[in-house]
């Protein structure tokens, strides 16, 4: 999905995006990344203004490959490599059941990772009142993947 900068935040879709690019960073541990992630997740979920400890939790268990696992283009042959392209892309499939819906406000994305036995990894998002996507539910993007101990090496 190749979303425009101006689309980017005003769909579901461009809001995983920017969740993932937030989890990038995050993972590397630094405060940008930490400022990132809490632009990616939904107000209500942040307590005054920080990531919630439950939050916490589930992303100290995220290593910086997985991460890279849900950029299109990944494979765990190269540990999730991003490609060298300029611009960040990630795969969804397309589902219309049990997704909730666009105009209520609610809507829930799949994100296919580099790994291709592995089935899209669901993510809800929340529109808030300025019309932007944010991520109310990511623990499925948390958890590890095929293979994974080779890239821990």
């Amino acid at each position: 999905m190749n979303l425009s900068k101006t689309k980017r935040l005003t769909t579901p879709q461009g809001g995983a995006l920017i969740f993932i690019q937030a989890l990038i960073e995050y993972i590397k541990g630094t405060e940008l990344g930490e400022e990132f992630m809490t632009h990616a997740i939904f107000e209500d979920d942040l307590v005054r203004g920080d990531l919630s400890r439950a939050d916490r939790y589930r992303l100290v268990r995220v290593h910086e490959f997985m991460a890279r696992a849900y950029v299109d283009g990944t494979s765990p042959d190269t540990c999730y490599r991003i490609p060298d392209k300029d611009e960040m892309r990630l795969r969804f499939r397309d589902q219309t059941k049990y997704v909730g819906s666009i105009a209520s406000g609610r809507y829930k994305v799949f994100v296919w990772s580099g790994e291709e036995e592995l089935s899209a990894r669901p993510m809800t998002l929340k529109r808030n009142d300025d019309g932007i996507w944010k991520v109310v539910e990511f623990s499925s993007m948390t958890l590890p993947l095929k293979g994974y101990e080779t890239c821990l090496e």
